[in-house]
């Protein structure tokens, strides 16, 4: 298996203020939408690239903005609104933000117009629990982190708890630690493994 490299996260923010620039970045590309895809942050939306790369769908035209955090959903709705009222929205958000966001699509747009994709409970926990432990192991190792990993699962916190949970906790442990492995467990799992609430995203841009 290949390593994960920096050449698919060089095309992204990170450091300091990475949610920000990311945010402005994507939607400076909003006047060149036909479908403009909300996610809750980075990582996600290196997820929904790579995914559409690895499903060969056609992202011409589709903008994929994080908006750091699930909260901001009223006010960017209203803005793509504003901005784009031809355009096609998808929502990509945690289950427990579900609620939210379907308030924010009642109150600004139209309902045909916004699909809202739940991940559960997050777009992480939904790599995993497709990936797998051998696949998921094999990915750690791949990136070097085999040994950050197992000193992780040592810890009393988490040594007794499931291998799910333990990998769920150490891909969440670090901004870029979790944009890297979006991007390299969505290619390892590969067109048929990919969790459902990705394919689901990426057929609705097509």
């Amino acid at each position: 298996m290949a390593g994960v490299t920096g050449d698919v996260l060089a095309r992204y923010e990170h450091g300091p203020d990475a949610s920000v620039r990311a945010f402005a970045g994507a939607w400076a590309r909003l006047r060149t939408a036909r479908t403009v895809v909300l996610v809750e942050g980075v990582s996600d939306q290196i997820a929904v690239e790579s995914a559409a790369e690895v499903l060969g769908a056609e992202l011409a035209g589709v903008v994929v903005v994080p908006m750091n955090g699930a909260q901001a959903i009223g006010r960017v709705l209203a803005d793509v609104d504003a901005q784009r009222p031809a355009a096609k929205v998808v929502v990509l958000c945690d289950a427990a933000e579900r609620a939210v966001v379907e308030r924010a699509r009642s109150a600004s747009l139209e309902p045909a117009r916004v699909r809202v994709v739940a991940c559960v409970p997050d777009l992480e926990f939904e790599l995993v629990r497709a990936a797998g432990e051998p696949l998921v192991r094999a990915v750690l190792t791949a990136g070097g982190d085999a040994g950050a990993f197992r000193t992780l699962q040592r810890q009393a916190a988490w040594r007794d708890r499931p291998f799910d949970e333990q990998s769920h906790r150490f891909l969440r442990a670090g901004a870029r630690r979790s944009q890297r492995y979006a991007d390299a467990l969505v290619r390892a799992l590969g067109p048929r493994r990919l969790p459902a609430p990705l394919i689901d995203v990426v057929t609705s841009l097509t």
